[in-house]
């Protein structure tokens, strides 16, 4: 399953150079075993994760929007290449 998980997050441009695409693989890995997580992300989710890594919930919560916030930027990146030069056919 990680394998799997790993190819689907790398295929929507997130990075694993980033710590928050570690988080959010860890995460996803915790809701798969226990998706009540899902109902308390802050209160539960996030200081599980942060146990994990040894970092604060504050850090979780910043490596994810900033693993997101890069992943939506790179789209949006290649969206605008493809639609200024289309690819040959």
């Amino acid at each position: 399953m990680q394998k799997q998980l790993s190819t689907y997050l790398k295929r929507l441009g997130f990075s694993p150079s980033m710590k928050g695409y570690w988080y959010i693989s860890y995460g996803l890995k915790l809701v798969h075993e226990n998706p009540n997580l899902l109902l308390s992300i802050t209160k539960r989710l996030y200081p599980e994760i942060a146990s994990a890594f040894n970092t604060s919930a504050v850090g979780v919560e910043k490596g994810v929007r900033l693993s997101i916030e890069y992943a939506w930027l790179n789209a949006v990146m290649l969206l605008l290449y493809f639609w200024i030069s289309p690819p040959a056919v």
